[in-house]
């Protein structure tokens, strides 16, 4: 009889978890650039043939680094992310509050950043044994699990879980307190008859479905011991951060696009080395001399070929044809798809055709998707304050109010511009033949 190893709740990964890091992952190692590329090695360039052997291992080498990486993602997402940063966020509150509002208004930069780069990341708000509320953003690695639930007609979180990793020292004695280990943190917020309960979970050394509870379940409350009756903790995503479905990364598109041309820039340059010089070849020209021992035949101004046999031949084998034309006017071919891609977060999106994805399409007609990733963020920074004010202020409600705002520009350009003048900027920006400041 065999049994069945039970695994601890806080380990689960919500069902997307997986197939979302993927993407992530594509998206994080294009905008880094061609080191991180060619790095993953076949992760992003098959190889040819066999590369585990020494011999495939070191033309495969050969094979990469020849290709070259057209780093279109990461000039996209710098122009992007500073056509949207050069404007600070307006804040509107009062005096007292303002430089409350200014720290949390810090998180503007990165959280544009990483709603272009990974499509989502999330905030929260925790005063769980602090003396006042500590702000942190997290990555959309860090979140693990998730649940919406609907409860007075809005869409609310139930429970979300945060991962983290946590260096812990040893205090015991002087000289130990320089070993460092560090441990996977995974924080809980889970909503329970109406009130929201933080625990904090550590898994234990070597043991991956072992964990020890650090912070054992307890309610979060306010000033004034007032419990809280909503989770701490926002999740932003770049088009719609209300939106309980998973979300994929904004630049996913055009990062797959960028690969492909990688391939393509492999192949052409893996061909232009093997035909780029001429070939020497030779019919009827003996291979041994009078002793039976190999001729060499040289290459060079300093030697011929020499034969006393009627009917030999030689010359040298050119490459002709078009094949690697082909290569070429595919790579260019995908430069113009991935402008075309770059200039569609940007564009203004005129309305279409509502489908069964009604909402997303009417919201798309509104707005470009950089706009979007600016309402977000602005809806974020803004909750992000307000909670804030609900764990310090008696009687404060989220939401509640007019006033305490962090607002994002949505107006990136101050003139409208074609189709063909913005695809032709971010073509631009993408090649590098301008500056993202210039853009």
């Amino acid at each position: 009889m065999t049994t069945t190893k039970k695994v601890h709740p806080i380990s689960i990964n919500h069902p997307d978890y997986r197939g979302l890091m993927a993407k992530v992952k594509r998206c994080r190692d294009a905008c880094s650039g061609s080191d991180a590329i060619k790095d993953a090695a076949t992760e992003y360039l098959p190889a040819l043939s066999s590369h585990r052997s020494p011999e495939g291992h070191s033309k495969y080498e050969a094979y990469k680094q020849r290709a070259l990486w057209y780093n279109a993602s990461r000039r996209t997402k710098i122009g992007l992310s500073g056509a949207v940063t050069r404007s600070a966020p307006a804040i509107k509150t009062d005096e007292k509050r303002q430089p409350l509002a200014k720290e949390i208004a810090k998180l503007f930069n990165t959280s544009i950043e990483e709603l272009l780069e990974a499509g989502r990341h999330a905030v929260s708000v925790n005063m769980t044994g602090l003396a006042k509320p500590d702000t942190r953003l997290w990555w959309t690695e860090n979140i693990v699990n998730w649940s919406y639930e609907r409860k007075d007609g809005q869409t609310r979180l139930r429970f979300v879980v945060l991962e983290d990793i946590e260096d812990v020292f040893d205090g015991a004695a002087l000289v130990e307190s320089l070993d460092v280990k560090s441990l996977t943190v995974r924080h809980l917020y889970l909503m329970q008859a109406g009130v929201c309960y933080y625990a904090k979970y550590a898994q234990l050394e070597n043991q991956e479905e072992t964990w020890g509870e650090l912070v054992p379940p307890k309610p979060i409350t306010a000033v004034g011991g007032r419990p809280l009756d909503f989770v701490p903790v926002k999740i932003i995503q770049a088009l719609d951060d209300d939106d309980p479905e998973t979300q994929d990364p904004v630049m996913l598109d055009l990062v797959d696009v960028n690969i492909s041309h990688y391939h393509n820039s492999a192949d052409l340059e893996h061909g232009r080395h093997w035909t780029a010089l001429p070939t020497a070849w030779a019919s009827g020209f003996p291979t041994t001399d009078n002793q039976g021992n190999t001729l060499e035949f040289s290459v060079g101004g300093e030697s011929a070929w020499i034969t006393e046999q009627a009917g030999a031949q030689a010359g040298y084998l050119e490459f002709s044809g078009a094949g690697l034309s082909h290569l070429a006017e595919g790579m260019k071919d995908k430069q113009a798809m991935m402008a075309v891609l770059g200039a569609r977060l940007i564009e203004e999106m005129k309305p279409a055709v509502e489908s069964s994805e009604t909402l997303k399409t009417r919201l798309a007609g509104d707005a470009s998707v950089l706009s979007r990733i600016c309402m977000s963020t602005s809806r974020g920074l803004t909750w992000a304050f307000q909670v804030n004010l609900f764990f310090m202020t008696v009687g404060y409600e989220v939401g509640s109010t007019e006033n305490d705002i962090i607002a994002v520009n949505e107006d990136i350009f101050n003139e409208r511009m074609s189709d063909a003048e913005l695809t032709s900027l971010v073509a631009a920006l993408q090649s590098n033949a301008i500056s993202y400041q210039v853009f």
